[in-house]
């Protein structure tokens, strides 16, 4: 999928910048893609006093 994604002419940041914005936050994303069935991007940002789980 990043392949695709670097070879369009983008004006703006993408999910680079929506991936810099939440890791900023301590969050997460998750983007699953298939052919013909769409993107799901989902974004988990932690509530103030909770931290993330490190991996």
């Amino acid at each position: 999928m990043e392949t695709v994604l670097n070879n369009r002419e983008q004006e703006g940041y993408g999910l680079t910048g929506i991936r810099e914005r939440v890791r900023f936050l301590k969050g997460d994303v998750h983007i699953h893609s298939a052919p013909g069935a769409g993107t799901a991007v989902l974004v988990s940002i932690p509530l103030v006093g909770q931290r993330r789980k490190e991996k």
